[in-house]
C-alpha cells in the first residue's frame, strides 16, 4: 500500500448512538437525555465519542451553554418528533414552548419531597454503578470531562466560566449577589442561641490548643497571601497594607493581590 495513503474509517451512525455506545448507557437510560458536542459543529467538530458528552436538559442549558443564552431544547424528544415547525414558537428567552411543555408533563409526577419522579428515576439508573469509595462512576466520568482543560495556572476552563457566570451580579455593596444568597441558604439553620448551625459545624474540629482548625488553616492561608498597595507600591499581608494606608489616611481597599 502506498505509505502516503491511509484509510479512516468514518461512524456514519446518529451521534446518539455513537455516545450511548460509548458512555455505556442503555436505551432507557438515554431517554431524556441531550448529547452535546464540546467542540460546536459550528465550529468544526464531529460526532467522534470524544466529542460527545451525554446529559440533562436543564444540565445542557446552565453548565455546558452557560453565558451563552443557553440550549434551547431543539434535541428532546419532542423535538426529534416535530421538526423545526413544532419549535417554532418562543418564549421570552427563545426556548421552544413545545420543548417546555413536553419537559413539564414528563416531570409532573412528584415524589414526597417534590421532585420529580422521572427525574428521580433516571438519576438511580445513571449513579447506579459506584467505585470503590462509592461514587457514582457516571458522574465521575462527566466531572473528568467537564474539567479536563486546564488555564495556565491549573484551573478548569470550566469552573472558571462558571464562577465568572455565577458572580457576575453584584449587589449594592459590590458582592456577589449569588454568594450573599448562598450564604444566607448556609446560615437559615440556628442553634438555640440563634447561632448559625453550618458555622459550629465548620468549627467543631479543635487542635491541641482548642483553636478551630477550620480558623487555623484560614489565618494561615490569608497570611500566606501577599497584597500590594496601588498608590506606593508597598507589598505586604492584606493587614500590613490596611495599617500602611491607615497610617497615612489612604484608602484601604486600594490594594491588588500579588500572590497566594
Amino acid at each position: 500500500m502506498d505509505r502516503d495513503v491511509s484509510i479512516v474509517k468514518v461512524d456514519k451512525r446518529h451521534y446518539r448512538v455513537i455516545a450511548r455506545e460509548h458512555w455505556g448507557l442503555t436505551l432507557e437510560q438515554m431517554k431524556g437525555k441531550h448529547v452535546h458536542h464540546r467542540i460546536k459543529r459550528s465550529d468544526g467538530g464531529t460526532d467522534d465519542p470524544t466529542n460527545l458528552y451525554v446529559c440533562s436538559e436543564w444540565f445542557h442549558d446552565n453548565v455546558w451553554h452557560v453565558g451563552e443564552g443557553g440550549f434551547t431544547g431543539c434535541a428532546s424528544a419532542g423535538g426529534r418528533k416535530g421538526g423545526k415547525k413544532t419549535h417554532r414558537d418562543r418564549n421570552e428567552e427563545g426556548k421552544s414552548l413545545h420543548a417546555l411543555q413536553m419537559i413539564e408533563k414528563t416531570h409532573q409526577e412528584k415524589n414526597e419531597n417534590g421532585k420529580s419522579k422521572h427525574a428521580v428515576k433516571l438519576a438511580e439508573r445513571l449513579h447506579e454503578e459506584k467505585d470503590e469509595q462509592g461514587r457514582s462512576l457516571h458522574a465521575l466520568r462527566v466531572l473528568g470531562a467537564i474539567h479536563d482543560e486546564k488555564n495556565g495556572e491549573g484551573k478548569s476552563k470550566h469552573a472558571v466560566k462558571m464562577g465568572a457566570a455565577a458572580h457576575r451580579d453584584k449587589n449594592q455593596d459590590g458582592k456577589s449577589a449569588h454568594a450573599v444568597k448562598l450564604a444566607e441558604h448556609l446560615h437559615q439553620a440556628k442553634d438555640e442561641l440563634g447561632r448559625s448551625l453550618h458555622t459550629l459545624k465548620l468549627h467543631e474540629d479543635k487542635d491541641e490548643q482548642g483553636r478551630s482548625k477550620h480558623s487555623v488553616a484560614a489565618v494561615e492561608k490569608t497570611n500566606r497571601q501577599l497584597w500590594k498597595s496601588t498608590i506606593d507600591g508597598f507589598t505586604s499581608t492584606a493587614a500590613g497594607i490596611v495599617s500602611h494606608h491607615k497610617a497615612r489616611g489612604w484608602d484601604t481597599k486600594a490594594r491588588i493581590k500579588v500572590s497566594g
